[in-house]
Order: structure tokens, then sequence, then C-alpha cells
């Protein structure tokens, strides 16, 4: 029973993998203000999946305490949580489907107050 359920989670995986998007395709464009070297490049800490209208924020990429996550519209915050207590191995994910179509900017803020800035569009 044990070989048989170890079988159908491997087959699972491995399914899952092999029909999963590439996710260098997924990366998205930034900017960094104030940053420090200690950061990961940027391509590693946003994924948008257009096709499920998602933004997924990497919290391990960034390498350090992220306390607040902001959303702007037009300079008018649509967006602002507190992140301080979420662990820094998760995967945040922002469903865009609530904002509706535009342009918008992310902000990142970590313990250090530095900041990471990404702009993307809903279409």
């Amino acid at each position: 029973m044990f070989l048989l359920c170890l079988l159908i989670i491997l087959s699972a995986t491995v399914f899952s993998l092999a029909y999963s998007e590439n996710v260098s395709q997924l990366g998205l464009q930034s900017t960094y203000t104030n940053t420090t070297p200690s950061f990961s490049a940027t391509d590693r800490i946003f994924y948008q999946d257009a096709t499920n209208n998602i933004i997924l924020i990497d919290f391990k990429a960034i390498q350090a305490q992220l306390t607040n996550i902001q959303i702007k519209q037009l300079n008018k915050i649509v967006l602002n949580d507190q992140v301080n207590d979420l662990s820094p191995n998760i995967m945040y994910e922002v469903d865009l489907m609530k904002y509706g179509q535009g342009e918008y900017t992310i902000i990142l803020t970590t313990s250090q107050q530095k900041t990471i800035t990404k702009q993307f569009s809903v279409k």
C-alpha cells in the first residue's frame, strides 16, 4: 500500500512538472530603488501568470524581511498589506482580477526601509 501511494505521488509530481510553464517565461521587468547588493535579481522575485491573472512574489528571493506590500494605481493605494509576520519562505499571491484593467505599481518594503518597485499591467 505504501509503495502504491508513493508511486501515485511521484507520478503526479512528474506529470505536474511536465505540463507546468517555464518560470523564466513568467518573469517581469522591474526596477530597484534604494536597494543593497544583498537583493536577488528581480526576475526571481516577481512572476506574472498572465493566463490566470496572478502575480507571485517570492519572499525567499529577496533575502531580507519584507514588512509591507503596496499596490498603487495612479498614485491611489489599492492594496496595503503588512507582511512582517509572514514566513520568509512563502510565495505571496496577488489576484489581479480584483483590480481591473490598467497600469499598476507594486512596492515592497523591507525591515531596513529598502524598497523594490515593479510596474505591471492588467489587460
